[in-house]
């Protein structure tokens, strides 16, 4: 796994690496949008977690092709 530097935009990284093997994990980002976009594995852990505009994210998030899972077992990458 490669950390990435702070000073850097997310998006940049996955335009840069759109050609790599690579998945993108995390809550209601623009960068999961973005993913999503590119064709690259896209999950968001939103479904672990309670928030208040949680159903209108998840229908997007259905909408655009982003995996949602209710517990990290769920979880392929």
């Amino acid at each position: 796994m490669k950390q990435i530097e702070k000073n850097v935009a997310l998006e940049a990284v996955l335009a840069r690496n759109i050609d790599k093997f690579v998945n993108v994990i995390g809550m209601t980002t623009t960068v999961l949008q973005m993913a999503a976009f590119l064709g690259i594995k896209t999950i968001s852990l939103i479904r672990m977690c309670e928030i208040d505009y949680q159903t209108e994210i998840e229908k997007f998030f259905s909408n655009i092709g982003i995996e949602m899972p209710t517990n990290m077992s769920e979880i392929i990458i």
